[in-house]
């Protein structure tokens, strides 16, 4: 069974980019408008796009993809993440937190 979640607006290169978090199977991933699924359902969590990013978490890290879902802007190795919001996100290991 597919879910669609939240919707967030991103404003990319003056055009506009919308993704549509979806969970399928118990993986989630991003839809566009049109329905394509563009970044497939692998992920255990996702948040949604927020400054041109999104949380995602891979096994038990996470780590955060652009609106393309081909790039992974930060990789996953931090144990927790925030979404972004004017520039910053926030993310914590085990052993320090930072502002990203």
């Amino acid at each position: 069974m597919e879910k669609i979640m939240e919707t967030k607006t991103e404003m990319n290169n003056q055009e506009e980019t919308a993704r549509f978090r979806i969970e399928r199977n118990g993986k989630y991933g991003f839809i566009d408008k049109a329905g394509n699924e563009v970044i497939p359902c692998q992920y255990e969590k996702a948040g949604v796009f927020s400054d041109g990013r999104a949380w995602i978490r891979v096994g038990d890290k996470y780590g955060y993809i652009d609106p393309s879902g081909q790039v992974v802007v930060i990789p996953c190795k931090y144990d927790e993440a925030d979404s972004f919001y004017e520039g910053v996100g926030k993310s914590a290991s085990s052993t320090r937190r930072a502002r990203l």
